[in-house]
Order: C-alpha cells, then structure tokens, then sequence
C-alpha cells in the first residue's frame, strides 16, 4: 500500500527537505490543515458576519480549525517525508478505504473524523 518515495508532487521538494511556499501538500505544524488554508482561509470578518448572524458556534469551529485561536502563530517548515499527509497514521491504525480490496488506500477522511493534531509530535492522533 505503500507509494515510492518521491519528491513532492506539488513543490517537487526532495525527501527531507521543506514544501516550497504555496504548496497545497504542506501542513501548518500548529493545525494539521494545509498551510495554504490556514489562517488566511478564514478571516476574523467571516468570523464577526457568523456572530452577527447568530451562527457563533460555527465561527468558533471554523475559527479554530483554520488555526485563528491564535491567527498568529507560526506554522512551520512541513518537511516532505514522501508520504502524504495523514496516511502513515491511517496505515498505523489500519484505516483504509474498502479495506478488503487489493488496491485499498489509506482513509485520510477517518484520519479527520477521529483524530486530533497533536502539535508537539506533529502528527493525527486517535481521539
């Protein structure tokens, strides 16, 4: 299940090296989403028009997941380790999608669903 270690598909950065700026494989190492959403995804104008309408709760989520419970905090140099984003994790938990199937993938949506970004080991944790 495995895929060959190549450069990013993206960036085309080299195994161990950084995600160029832009890249829509790069992570936020304060969130887990991707970088190029992160904090500038959602701006604190979205979030005031949702209080306004009465929807604070979603500002809130969406808040947090875009990373603005601290919109300036710093979100890292993700390094390519030439495994997407969240499948070492779904491996690990032997998540996959149609799992009896030859070709199965890892499930990167259960990754989302049941895991918590964990900021200190930069990685999807099981809840």
């Amino acid at each position: 299940m495995n895929e060959p270690l190549l450069p990013c598909r993206d960036c085309g950065a080299p195994i161990g090296q950084p995600h160029q700026d832009g890249c829509d494989i790069a992570r936020c190492l304060w969130t887990g989403i991707q970088r190029i959403q992160c904090a500038g995804g959602l701006t604190a104008e979205v979030c005031k028009v949702l209080h306004e309408a009465d929807r604070g709760d979603l500002a809130d989520e969406l808040a947090e997941y875009h990373g603005l419970d601290d919109p300036d905090h710093d979100c890292g140099n993700d390094i390519w380790t030439g495994v997407w984003p969240g499948v070492a994790e779904a491996e690990e938990y032997g998540w996959y999608s149609y799992p009896d199937h030859p070709e199965a993938t890892a499930d990167l949506n259960r990754i989302h669903m049941e895991c918590d970004w964990d900021r200190e080991c930069g990685r999807w944790v099981k809840r």
